[in-house]
């Protein structure tokens, strides 16, 4: 949804199934780490995995980090590989930022 330039950094969608503490520390970790992203609104449904486990049983905390390509489902799909690694450094930032009895409670 929207214009994401290759190479510009992941995309961070906001709203929608992203759950807002979720977001909040995925922007966190991502500036800690020098790492560009593109925020993205995400009103509804995203199209995405994320829809349906951001209401699974009681509600799973969720946020959504995309990478930018062209070309979707095509033999000529393309991506820039440094938003993929950079995608990586953020969910493992995002992993060692976690404290043993923290919640992140899905407003539903």
């Amino acid at each position: 949804h929207g214009h994401f330039k290759l190479g510009g950094g992941p995309k961070v969608s906001v709203g929608g199934a992203s759950q807002p503490e979720v977001t909040a520390r995925i922007f966190e970790v991502a500036k800690a780490k020098n790492i560009v992203v593109q925020r993205g609104g995400a009103a509804g449904r995203t199209g995405t995995d994320t829809d349906a486990i951001f209401i699974k049983g009681g509600g799973i905390a969720s946020g959504l980090v995309s990478l930018p390509i062209r070309y979707m489902h095509t033999t000529v799909e393309m991506t820039a590989l440094k938003d993929l690694e950079q995608i990586a450094e953020i969910f493992a930032g995002f992993a060692l930022s976690l404290k043993g009895n923290e919640v992140f409670a899905p407003q539903l």
